[in-house]
């Protein structure tokens, strides 16, 4: 069975920001070793008050709530793939990828808003009416989820060598285009599934980090050591943080890509699964941010994007395969009601 989210690291951004050596060299060790911990943003404001983010959040939640309380013709409209054919904005409905269990699809609807739309950094789709009355509230969001990131990237700068170095402080400027976009991802309970949808597969991120606010269980991250998966939920004040594939990338594999899923919260007595709210933040490299990856092959921001997304909907054989989904070779890490029956274990790429 999974093990509990004490597992896994808490790091204080209050830390961080004032570069307190215990902090940073727990926020290195978390991302060198499983990709993932928590972030504690409650005390991270010099008069000691909460983060202004966090006042935020429910806002945006409540924003979230009526995008997908639209009529489904209304969001289809907004199809990602209408939208933008980077996949950086837009709607998705579920089942539009593989889902967390051998032969079935995605249980979760989502919503992705491109900082690049918010910025006018590029051409835009439109947006439904809801985004487009809280424009200002997503443009502040965003760019306070930007700063958090780029201050967690700053902090990992003085333990790698020179030239990641040089590379992440080149590769994450604001103004400049990129895929960094806000998810408002919906799972949806049971009853309001088909048979053949449920949760997310597991994977990398395509990023470099993403910061993912929830109050509900159901991310599961993968333990590297033994294969084995941590359920994890964030405390009021904390949001969960992953390491993308870019970020492993940029760093020469000092920090490691998190390998996650997300299973329904079932219910024992009645078998079913409620409803599940997430926002997450993907802060990914500009378009044309230039690294390599472990077998050597040169990518600018774009082309991974590009490529990584494409393994989000190939079929099953095409995603053992090639490894690029989760990072390993004929592992797609999919959940089975039954987890005491063994976890599937991972070899390495």
């Amino acid at each position: 069975m999974p093990l509990e989210d004490t597992q896994v690291v808490t790091v204080s951004l209050e830390g961080i920001l004032n570069q307190d050596e215990s902090a940073l060299m727990k926020l290195f060790q978390a991302c060198s070793i499983d990709g993932v911990f928590i972030l504690d943003i409650k005390s991270s404001e010099p008069n000691g008050s909460h983060h202004p983010v966090l006042d935020e959040v429910p806002q945006v939640f409540d924003l979230s709530a009526q995008i997908f309380d639209l009529p489904e013709t209304t969001k289809l409209e907004y199809e990602m793939d209408k939208w933008s054919d980077l996949q950086i904005g837009g709607y998705k409905a579920a089942g539009k990828h593989s889902g967390v269990v051998s032969g079935k699809r995605d249980g979760f609807e989502n919503f992705l808003v491109p900082l690049n739309s918010l910025l006018a950094l590029t051409p835009s789709g439109p947006f439904p009416r809801p985004i487009q009355e809280n424009l200002a509230l997503l443009t502040s969001f965003s760019k306070t989820c930007h700063s958090i990131s780029t201050a967690i990237l700053g902090a990992l700068t003085p333990v790698l060598d020179s030239r990641p170095r040089s590379a992440l402080e080149s590769s994450y400027r604001r103004a400049e285009p990129s895929t960094t976009s806000l998810a408002l991802p919906k799972y949806l309970p049971s009853a309001a599934l088909t048979p053949d949808q449920v949760g997310h597969m597991a994977h990398t991120d395509v990023g470099s980090l993403t910061l993912l606010f929830t109050s509900t269980p159901g991310l599961q991250v993968l333990h590297q050591a033994d294969g084995t998966w941590r359920s994890v939920t964030p405390p009021p004040g904390s949001v969960v943080v992953n390491v993308g594939d870019t970020l492993s990338f940029l760093t020469g594999g000092a920090c490691r890509s998190c390998v996650h899923r997300v299973v329904p919260a079932v219910d024992e007595a009645t078998g079913t699964s409620a409803l599940r709210w997430a926002l997450a933040w993907f802060l990914r490299p500009e378009l044309e941010a230039r690294f390599v990856d472990r077998a050597g092959r040169e990518w600018t921001g774009e082309e991974w994007h590009r490529t990584k997304y494409k393994i989000f909907r190939a079929g099953v054989e095409e995603q053992k395969r090639n490894g690029l989904l989760t990072g390993r070779r004929d592992f797609l890490g999919e959940w089975t009601r039954d987890e005491s029956r063994g976890v599937q274990q991972a070899s390495r790429l």
